[in-house]
């Protein structure tokens, strides 16, 4: 059978009746109303149900008095998606799921009046509301593709406050190669001073001033803080060894002041004031325990650990001092006897 082409055309301020009702009209501005009579200002109105249908499924709109809607079902199967449906919710925008018989779902997004956007929930609470999460699953996932490079490569998350002066830009990410401190870290950073600030690798070391952490909390930087405690706890000990010939050992190593080479070294965060302190190189030879030597084969030095070689010698030297206040005893009641005899010749 063959199909029939038919071709019309519809005049300015025409309307198309069926019975008493007009189903189609055009007004001399060439809006038109398919059942409806307010279209003045509008290109096309409407009065009811849009509907649309092809083999991959269905789009309909409507507006009911509850508020208006927009549905569409892929191949009328699973699950049936709405935005706004017929007003559920306190107004704004909606986007709901319903199961192929009908049942209204749960809010999945809102844009509610105030500008507040939920997922998951048609009430949010915030500027974004997240709800209805799925344990184990993480809420949030950023992820990017491109290769980008500096601090801005990388999928992050921007905190920014330019409204006032001295406001900065700030950003949370996860790193990869074409970022500073390369690949795999977690990073905060400095994007109004293009500078890491902090990060932690992947086998948990923090770093502070550095991108390259090699201990649980490195800093590259001075710290300041109220106090502090290491673990000391004689029942996680073995092995103990008392600290001999402290005091001679020391006597090689010098206590001297010194200033850091800032200009050779900038990017150590060294500061300009004068400084005092040992010599690593010398603490090395007698107590290679007090060193640390990082990937690029510098060294630093335990300042905390070497108060206990300080109160080894400060023993030892005081072992001596009782000594010679012996010896000096010794003497003075051996000068008392001469002395006596001497009177009675």
């Amino acid at each position: 059978m063959k199909k029939s082409i038919v071709l019309f055309t519809i005049l300015l301020s025409t309307s198309i009746s069926f019975g008493q009702t007009k189903a189609i009209e055009v007004n001399q501005d060439a809006n038109v109303a398919i059942g409806a009579n307010n279209y003045s200002t509008v290109r096309l109105s409407v009065g009811g149900q849009i509907r649309m249908a092809g083999s991959g499924g269905t789009l309909q709109t409507n507006m009911p008095r509850q508020g208006a809607y927009m549905d569409w079902n892929r191949q009328l199967k699973g699950y049936t998606y709405f935005i706004n449906h017929r007003g559920k919710g306190n107004g704004g925008f909606h986007f709901y799921n319903a199961t192929s018989n009908g049942v209204l779902g749960d809010a999945l997004m809102t844009l509610n009046n105030n500008g507040y956007l939920g997922l998951g929930t048609s009430t949010p609470g915030a500027m974004f509301h997240l709800a209805g999460l799925t344990e184990g699953l993480p809420p949030v996932i950023l992820a990017q593709t491109t290769a980008n490079s500096g601090i801005t490569a990388g999928p992050a998350m921007a905190f920014w406050h330019d409204s006032q002066s001295g406001g900065r830009r700030f950003l949370v990410l996860s790193t990869g190669s074409a970022n500073i401190g390369g690949a795999g870290l977690f990073q905060i950073a400095d994007q109004t001073a293009n500078q890491s600030r902090l990060v932690i690798n992947s086998s948990g070391h923090v770093g502070i001033g550095t991108t390259s952490p090699s201990v649980m909390l490195d800093v590259n930087g001075s710290v300041n803080c109220t106090g502090g405690t290491c673990k000391s706890d004689m029942r996680y000990k073995r092995d103990i060894i008392p600290i001999d010939g402290a005091l001679s050992k020391l006597s090689s190593i010098r206590g001297v002041y010194y200033d850091w080479k800032t200009d050779e070294f900038p990017n150590e965060n060294f500061n300009e004031k004068r400084q005092i302190g040992v010599i690593a190189q010398e603490v090395e030879v007698h107590f290679p325990e007090l060193l640390y030597v990082d990937n690029d084969g510098y060294k630093s030095v335990d300042y905390m650990k070497l108060s206990a070689v300080l109160l080894e010698a400060t023993k030892e030297q005081q072992d001596i001092i009782e000594d010679l206040n012996s010896e000096v005893e010794e003497l003075k009641n051996r000068l008392a006897k001469i002395e006596a005899k001497l009177a009675e010749d």
